[in-house]
């Protein structure tokens, strides 16, 4: 009779055991690996780099249509995230590496530069949602800068005038970037250390 018992007790712990690993690893899978947020590193014109993301807007500009556009405040914004335009913006025919082109909706259009490509900063992290592009540009009576916040999509590219921000010696225009090249290309399994530990010691 002691020997059942005993033998039940046994049996007990062992399932209760085997429980609580199956729990465990159940809980790993299911929660994110948590770390600290890098920011993105320059690495081109539209590249960028953290220990574990990489965001390359390079296709975009290997397009047949290639000029992203938005429309809003009575403007027309012309955006070309890698490369220049092509097109001629502004009074300045020397400026010749465009960005972001604002164009008036008028015949023809008056055109005026939002920001060049040799003046682009990164700044956030794709991690957190939170990276941006921004370009800047000045002429004779302003100067103006484009802020686009890059965001990761299933959409191939669509871009769009969030809102404007009129300040004393300068225009701020914050646009939104969403496209599926913003998204992780180093993308992991997502499993943590002791999850991979558990899986191999059952």
């Amino acid at each position: 009779m002691v020997r059942h018992m005993t033998s039940d007790v046994n049996m007990d712990s062992s399932v209760h055991v085997i429980s609580i690993i199956w729990a465990v690893i159940l809980i790993s899978l299911s929660s994110p690996v948590q770390s600290d947020v890098q920011p993105c590193v320059k690495k081109g014109p539209c590249t960028c780099e953290t220990p574990s993301f990489t965001v390359d807007l390079t296709p975009l500009s290997t397009r047949t249509q290639r000029l992203l556009q938005a429309k809003g405040d009575g403007y027309t914004y012309v955006y070309s995230p890698c490369i220049p335009t092509g097109q001629r913006c502004g009074a300045d025919s020397s400026v010749t590496d465009i960005a972001i082109c604002q164009e008036t909706q008028s015949i023809p259009p008056s055109t005026y530069v939002v920001g060049t490509q040799s003046t682009v900063k990164f700044s956030g992290s794709p991690e957190d949602g939170s990276l941006q592009l921004e370009y800047s540009a000045k002429d004779a009576t302003t100067s103006r800068i484009g802020q686009v916040s890059v965001i990761c999509s299933d959409e191939e590219a669509s871009f769009a005038l969030i809102t404007t921000e009129q300040g004393k010696d300068s225009t701020t225009y914050k646009f939104q970037l969403k496209t599926k090249y913003a998204c992780n290309q180093n993308a992991s399994s997502g499993l943590s250390p002791g999850s991979v530990l558990l899986i191999m010691v059952l």
